[in-house]
């Protein structure tokens, strides 16, 4: 997908869905995403809130069962601080 379309897919999905009731939200995602995709998403946000709470790579693998690899990128991403996630984390 060309960069700027993507770009525009992503500010009009946010759009959509940023003024909507919990669980219109959540109706829209289980319709749009698949079981695993959201199971994806979900499980990186929670090793997200995770390891924003200090919690060791060891006990995020045992009590999520994600995979070293899958905390590494959730990680990296975490390492910059104005990424959307630590953003979202700070204001929670």
């Amino acid at each position: 997908m060309d960069k700027k379309i993507h770009k525009q897919n992503i500010e009009e999905f946010c759009m959509a869905i940023s003024n909507q009731k919990m669980a219109t939200i959540k109706e829209f995602l289980t319709t749009i995403l698949t079981d695993k995709e959201l199971e994806q998403i979900t499980m990186r946000w929670l090793i997200a809130r995770m390891l924003y709470a200090n919690f060791s790579w060891q006990k995020i693998e045992k009590i999520t069962g994600a995979s070293s690899a899958t905390i590494a990128n959730v990680n990296r991403i975490m390492k910059k601080r104005n990424a959307g996630l630590y953003v979202i984390l700070d204001k929670m």
